[in-house]
């Protein structure tokens, strides 16, 4: 039996990687290679390879180039990508029994009036007036999925030690006007391990924050990075009320008390930061 990824973003892509770096059988499609957006087409997939699958990864959606703000000018494609061609999947995952992860978001939240819990009710999504478009289409989802067996793993500001232009510390990089918040993020590396304890411990169905322990500020992020000789020299703060952006961001602390309780943490935040930025090349 073996895994299949859907979706060869920045996500699925390292995930793939990870699993052959560890003899992990699994396939990796992209949506032209195999049409998950049709709900024929997907099924005819599992009809085919039903007793071979021993899990699917959903890794596939829609974040905007260069971010978020371009799924306010293209909600037809974030709605599409992060509700409707994943419910395909899920739908169709459960009607063939078939154990289904998907990798959602945690921007469903923010403030910091409490370490949001999984099971809180989201204040920066569907019924938020000031919430984002993508932030909207990820409560949809949830709400929608809530009804099939899957498990649904929120990450947040993903991280990583190569180039990737998704990659949080490659952003921070490029941008000059950085705001000074205190966020949940999650290193991919720690995410893929996660992954196969979530796989090999056959955990109920849910929703599972999947982020590293602690939280951690833009301003010491950036320190890290000069540590390491990583600098954009225009580098300055502003306040989050100058941010020159078409949609909101979420600013946020996930708790993660719910992956503590089941032994399956991620290392500290600060700790995995040091780790990839001193491994970081940028070309």
């Amino acid at each position: 039996m073996h895994i299949v990824i859907l979706g060869k973003g920045f996500v699925g892509t390292h995930l793939s990687h990870f699993f052959t770096q560890n003899n992990i059988v699994h396939e990796i499609y992209s949506r032209k290679e195999l049409n998950y957006a049709s709900s024929k087409e997907f099924r005819n997939f599992l009809e085919q390879q039903n007793s071979n699958i021993k899990c699917i990864i959903n890794c596939s959606g829609y974040t905007g180039v260069p971010n978020v703000d371009a799924c306010e000018y293209n909600k037809e494609d974030c709605y599409n990508f992060n509700v409707i061609y994943p419910l395909n999947v899920v739908t169709a995952c459960h009607e063939y029994n078939i154990p289904v992860i998907h990798v959602g978001s945690g921007c469903i939240y923010t403030g910091y009036e409490t370490e949001y819990k999984e099971n809180d009710t989201p204040n920066f999504g569907l019924f938020n007036a000031n919430s984002s478009f993508y932030s909207k289409c990820k409560h949809i989802f949830e709400t929608l999925a809530s009804s099939y067996s899957c498990k649904i793993l929120r990450i947040r500001i993903p991280f990583t030690a190569d180039n990737s232009r998704k990659n949080y510390l490659v952003k921070l990089l490029k941008y000059d006007s950085l705001i000074d918040e205190d966020n949940s993020i999650t290193s991919i590396t720690d995410f893929n391990n996660f992954i196969v304890r979530l796989i090999n411990n056959k955990l109920p169905d849910g929703i599972y924050n999947v982020v590293n322990t602690g939280s951690v500020k833009a301003s010491e992020v950036v320190e890290l990075l000069k540590k390491y000789n990583h600098i954009n020299p225009d580098w300055h703060f502003i306040k989050t009320n100058d941010l020159n952006t078409v949609a909101k961001r979420s600013n946020c602390v996930l708790s993660t008390d719910k992956i503590t309780g089941l032994g399956l943490q991620l290392p500290n935040a600060k700790e995995s930061l040091e780790r990839d930025i001193s491994r970081l090349v940028i070309n």
